[in-house]
C-alpha cells in the first residue's frame, strides 16, 4: 500500500544512486534512555570518506524521504523507526543495520519482505546509566573494521 501510494509521483529513477547514513545525533527525546553510538564521530567519518551522505530524517519532508530511499544504493543506520522507509527501496538495496543482540527483527523482516540485501552489524549494548535496559536501549560501539568490510564493494 505504501509503495503504490507514494512511489508514483515525483520519483526520478535516473538519479545518481545514494549511499545514506541515518544520522540520529541531534534527535531529541524525552526518554532518559536511548540508543547511542559511542564512537559516532568515527563511524560518520568512515562513512563520509566512503561517499555516504548523513541524513537527519526528522529534518526532511516525507516526500524527500521517499525519494531518498527509492534512489538509495545502501542504507546504514542505528536500529530505529527511520528504517520504516526501507519499504520505498528498490529490491537488492544493501541495508546495514547497527543493532544490539537484543533488538527485535523488525528491520530484518522489512528487508526480507522487500527483497533487500540485509547485512547487520550486531553488537552488545551497554547501559547508559544504572537503569535496566530494555531491548535496543543503551550505548553501542561499532567496530569500524567490520563496517569497512561491509561497505567496501558498494
Amino acid at each position: 500500500w505504501l509503495r503504490s501510494n507514494f512511489l508514483k509521483e515525483g520519483i526520478i529513477t535516473n538519479k545518481e544512486k545514494k549511499k545514506i547514513y541515518i544520522d540520529r545525533t541531534t534527535k531529541k527525546t524525552n526518554l532518559n534512555l536511548q540508543r547511542i553510538i559511542t564512537n559516532e564521530k568515527e563511524v560518520k567519518e568512515c562513512l563520509i570518506k566512503n561517499n555516504f551522505i548523513p541524513v537527519k530524517l526528522h529534518e526532511i519532508k516525507f516526500s524527500d524521504q521517499v525519494d531518498l530511499f527509492y534512489n538509495a544504493e545502501c542504507v546504514v543506520g542505528l536500529h530505529g523507526a527511520g528504517f520504516v522507509n526501507l519499504v520505498f527501496c528498490k529490491p537488492k538495496t544493501k541495508i546495514i543495520e547497527l543493532r544490539s543482540l537484543t533488538s527485535g527483527n523488525s528491520i530484518q523482516n522489512i528487508s526480507k519482505k522487500n527483497n533487500l540485501n540485509y547485512d547487520p552489524i550486531i553488537v552488545e549494548s551497554k547501559k547508559i546509566d544504572n537503569s535496566s535496559i530494555s531491548n535496543q536501549q543503551g550505548s553501542y560501539k561499532i567496530p569500524i573494521n567490520i563496517l569497512l568490510e561491509k561497505i567496501k564493494n558498494i
